[in-house]
């Protein structure tokens, strides 16, 4: 006696979704002051005039500059937009057919 056929589908995921827990907790600390800094309406000079004040330096050190207030900035928008890409896709159908008896 035969059972129902059965059908398998297998769906395909692309995602651009990054994984934050590798990064330092500094460098996540600055992302946000950055951030929050721009939220409220402070200009790149501002910013980088703030940072300098704060002591807080490029990763590779040196002060900031507004070039590199707008580059992190434009970095950290780029990898949030990643973070939002994925898509879906249909890799196989196949139909499972039961074991006869």
């Amino acid at each position: 006696m035969g059972g129902v056929p059965m059908v398998e589908v297998i769906i395909g995921v692309i995602s651009g979704r990054l994984n934050t827990n590798y990064l330092n907790p500094d460098v996540i600390e600055r992302r946000d002051l950055l951030f929050s800094l721009v939220d409220k309406g402070y200009t790149r000079k501002e910013i980088a005039e703030i940072l300098k004040e704060m002591g807080i330096e490029k990763p590779r050190g040196g002060d900031y500059q507004p070039i590199d207030i707008s580059m992190s900035l434009l970095k950290w928008r780029k990898r949030a937009d990643r973070e939002n890409e994925h898509s879906h896709f249909l890799k196989s159908i196949r139909t499972i057919h039961p074991n006869t008896r």
